[in-house]
């Protein structure tokens, strides 16, 4: 519990500095890539500080300068510092954690997506992930929508196989491993460990319908379990 407060506290006085610095310097310079790297680097801060070490299996497979969806599995709250693990990308990001003082403001001037509750604004998110995808920015998502329970996939949500398919840009399957026992559902607390992170071969799309979604949606499914199964 000790090393789990001082992480929050130390997370959150690093958050508010960061903000304090690199917000004005964007609205200044109308340049995100300083504040996107200050995230980035308090990401990692808070996993080195919580005593967890990740290693990334598979950067060869992809090109830095390509734009790409980055489909992870979804187990744990800490998932999302995968962000910090591959290039530069835009998150589909629950609506309520923009209301959060100084970081609402810093994730929406790096372009994150909010997603409202409710399938009635589906659409519009899809359409604001395909616009970002095709002014070159990748993405990261987590298709199954929400944590498993178990180390069983949930069923995927199909909107972001079609923000890809609309965009025309290849997917890359995404297996994080070890993230459940880092922070257990239920749990606030930080757990030291280590964390596996396997990026597969990209799955192209272009030329595909919409209509193919669901080979696509399986591919990936396939992808993420071929590394789960192996542990």
């Amino acid at each position: 519990m000790i090393r789990s407060l001082i992480v929050v506290s130390l997370t959150f006085l690093y958050t508010v500095l960061a903000g304090a610095i690199f917000i004005p310097y964007t609205l200044i310079s109308r340049r995100s890539a300083a504040l996107y790297r200050a995230g980035v680097f308090g990401i990692r801060l808070a996993m080195w500080l919580g005593g967890v070490r990740v290693r990334v299996e598979g950067r060869e497979r992809i090109d830095p300068r390509a734009t790409y969806v980055f489909m992870v599995n979804h187990v744990s709250n800490v998932d999302v510092a995968a962000i910090a693990f591959l290039p530069r990308v835009v998150v589909l990001t629950k609506q309520e954690v923009f209301r959060i003082p100084v970081l609402g403001r810093a994730m929406r001037m790096v372009g994150l997506i909010p997603v409202p509750r409710g399938t009635h604004q589906a659409a519009a998110t899809v359409e604001a992930g395909v616009t970002a995808l095709r002014g070159g920015r990748s993405m990261m998502v987590f298709p199954e929508g929400t944590r498993s329970p178990t180390e069983e996939m949930l069923p995927f949500r199909r909107g972001v196989f079609v923000m890809a398919i609309r965009a025309g840009v290849p997917v890359v399957p995404v297996t994080l491993l070890g993230t459940r026992q880092i922070m257990r559902k239920g749990d606030p607390r930080f757990h030291p460990g280590h964390v596996r992170m396997v990026l597969h071969e990209p799955i192209p799309t272009a030329g595909f319908s919409e209509q193919q979604r669901f080979s696509l949606v399986q591919s990936v499914r396939d992808a993420i379990a071929s590394a789960l199964d192996k542990g």
